[in-house]
């Protein structure tokens, strides 16, 4: 739908009647214009827009009160893509059905539209073993096995998140109205200063809230009193004052304030710190409790557990304490990408409307779509770093009744801990146990060729040398594949078409790097620092690989903002120890610097295999090279 139909049906939303030159005159059309927008609209929404002579237009939902928002039109989903997406979502968190008149009038399609949506859906399940759509008494049921519903939802809530989901970016466009980048570079200054560290991933959690307390500033509506129990936050707290004194000047900031962002700051410091309880209407709740029972009810619904992230839990325990803060002093603050959120994300939206009714529920209280909306950005992160960062998930297939293997198991479990998850153990092997919990590889004991996509490991019951190196060579193998997963999704964070060059000619080391540094240096990403740092860091060791390959980098991070430039030489120079075709130039800023580690590690495995670098060296663009990535 165009952007000016959304626009009619928003006036027309807001008013009983309107004429049709009133239309014309807000839109900035012409009336013609208007009445040929009006039947695109009920051609594709048959009669929800009605005309009179004299009247002008109406929209029939809105005279009828079918719908309690009527800005819900406007978010309602626009083509059949997007109704399948939408149809598909609710038969997945519903489980007596969707009713199909609701679904038509919610949609504003008709019930042959709805079929055709419906066949669309269908053809999406066949890929989902023993999934199919049911009609009962006027409502469309997804029947079959809970293993096949939870593997689509994962599948579903992956493609949603696209991968990109930890990019603070997201988070920054929460609030519009501060420059996050400049609050981002101002706690990073602090930080440094005081030389208090947190991981890099932590960040966008610190800006989300540091953006809720500057909205409580604003509003009035700030934190006078903090109850702080045996924590020692002379430190953090003389961080958070220079912090705010940067960002507000001499506005007196309440010390509730103060001390509740260093509690935050704290915790993430050292999560140890962390209050396990919170008294809420007078009575006293663990917060730990209640985020893993939060946990168990994600996992029952839809196979994903989140708790065994220790950032999470604390993140999550964090986010807890301070939403019930606010629930008991009746704080209501604008989330002003909340309705953006639910567009973008909604299955991520689902389940945090699912936690947040589990937690009206279990405390007796209201809790806002905006603070869904919160809720929603923490759950999205936590899948998306599971995703990337998490062990190996193992199934386990041993009868340790028999002495033997329950030795050998408990042998397997102690080696193997810091590499392996076994999120599941059993004595048989049953159909659909891989899928149900998401494994990466089966482990066996028993002599059997089970019927799965994965890898499997059939150990001996002895668990010997040989045993040990069959699961670590699977083991390196699987690693190597999540790795270059993570590199995938990060690098094309990093990478940008202005600064990949194919096909270059250059005669010296110093020729091609004066090129991709001095291109760098115009855009305003490095300073003019940059390239005499990466000559200097070359002749102190080159960074020349076997395979035709060189990753320059400055002796310290000082780019502006993190930029990978690439370049596929026409002919190979001589660099160093070896003649290069591929450059690879990194200019990160310091809190980028761990992705460089893991890039090194990546390509270390890579380096022996000729087919995987061949690829690299032929690429063509940054979409080319991320392909070659594998």
């Amino acid at each position: 739908m165009k952007q000016r139909h959304q626009q009619l049906l928003h006036l027309l939303a807001r008013h009983e009647w309107i004429k049709g030159r009133e239309l014309a005159s807000c839109l900035g059309v012409s009336a013609r214009t208007v009445r040929s927008d009006i039947e695109q609209i009920n051609r594709e929404m048959p009669h929800i827009i009605q005309a009179d002579r004299q009247k002008g237009y109406h929209l029939v939902a809105f005279q009828q009160n079918r719908y309690a928002d009527p800005e819900g039109i406007l978010r309602a989903p626009q083509d059949s893509a997007e109704r399948s997406a939408n149809l598909l979502k609710q038969l997945l968190f519903n489980g007596e059905g969707v009713s199909i008149e609701a679904f038509c009038e919610q949609c504003f399609v008709s019930a042959k539209t709805f079929d055709i949506d419906r066949i669309r859906v269908q053809q999406q399940l066949e890929k989902y073993d023993g999934l199919e759509l049911v009609t009962k008494n006027g409502a469309l049921v997804l029947e079959g096995p809970e293993a096949s519903k939870r593997k689509l939802y994962r599948e579903l809530l992956k493609k949603e998140l696209n991968e990109d989901f930890l990019n603070s970016s997201e988070l920054m466009n929460v609030y519009p109205e501060l420059d996050m980048e400049q609050l981002e570079a101002i706690i990073w200054a602090r930080l440094k200063e005081y030389r208090y560290s947190i991981r890099k991933t932590l960040m966008p959690f610190l800006l989300l809230h540091l953006g809720l307390v500057l909205q409580r500033i604003r509003h009035g509506q700030t934190v006078q009193e903090s109850v702080v129990e045996k924590l020692d936050l002379e430190v953090e707290a003389t961080i958070v004052r220079s912090i705010f004194k940067e960002i507000l000047g001499d506005k007196e900031i309440p010390e509730g304030e103060i001390l509740s962002y260093a509690k935050l700051l704290k915790a993430y410091h050292n999560s140890s710190v962390i209050q396990s309880d919170i008294y809420f209407k007078g009575e006293k709740i663990n917060l730990e409790e209640l985020t893993n029972k939060i946990d168990g009810m994600l996992f029952k619904r839809m196979g994903i557990s989140f708790v065994d992230q220790k950032e999470f839990k604390v993140r999550f325990q964090l986010h807890l304490q301070g939403l019930l803060e606010r629930v008991q002093m009746n704080l209501s603050l604008p989330n002003h990408y909340v309705q953006t959120f639910k567009r973008q994300y909604p299955l991520v939206f689902d389940t945090a409307v699912s936690v947040s009714q589990y937690l009206m529920n279990e405390l007796q209280c209201q809790i806002t779509e905006e603070e869904i909306g919160f809720l929603a950005l923490h759950i999205g992160a936590a899948y998306m770093q599971g995703a990337t960062n998490a062990k190996l998930r193992a199934i386990l297939i041993a009868n340790t009744q028999y002495p033997l293997i329950a030795g050998s198991v408990e042998r397997l479990k102690e080696q193997f801990q810091h590499r392996m998850e076994c999120v599941a153990e059993e004595s048989t092997f049953t159909t659909g146990v891989t899928e149900f919990y998401e494994a990466d590889l089966l482990i066996t004991f028993e002599q059997m060729e089970p019927p799965v996509a994965i890898p499997v490991v059939r150990l001996g019951l002895f668990f010997n040398t040989q045993d040990e190196i069959q699961l670590i060579k699977v083991m390196n193998q699987l690693e190597t594949q999540k790795m270059s997963e993570t590199i995938r999704t990060q690098i094309g964070q990093l990478m940008d078409e202005a600064f990949f060059y194919a096909n270059v000619e250059a005669t010296s080391r110093e020729e091609i790097l004066q090129q991709m540094g001095s291109h760098l240096e115009a855009a305003g990403i490095v300073t003019e620092d940059f390239l005499p740092s990466v000559m200097k860091r070359e002749s102190l060791s080159s960074t020349d690989f076997d395979y035709s390959i060189a990753i320059p980098h400055p002796l310290h991070p000082s780019s502006k903002r993190s930029m990978i430039s690439i370049a596929v030489l026409r002919e190979p120079i001589q660099w160093n120890h070896f003649p290069v075709k591929l450059v690879i130039l990194l200019a990160l800023k310091e809190e980028d610097m761990e992705f460089m580690q893991l890039f090194l590690r990546w390509l270390g495995k890579q380096l022996d295999s000729p087919d995987k670098m061949m690829c690299l060296l032929e690429a063509k663009n940054v979409e080319s090279f991320i392909q070659a990535i594998r």
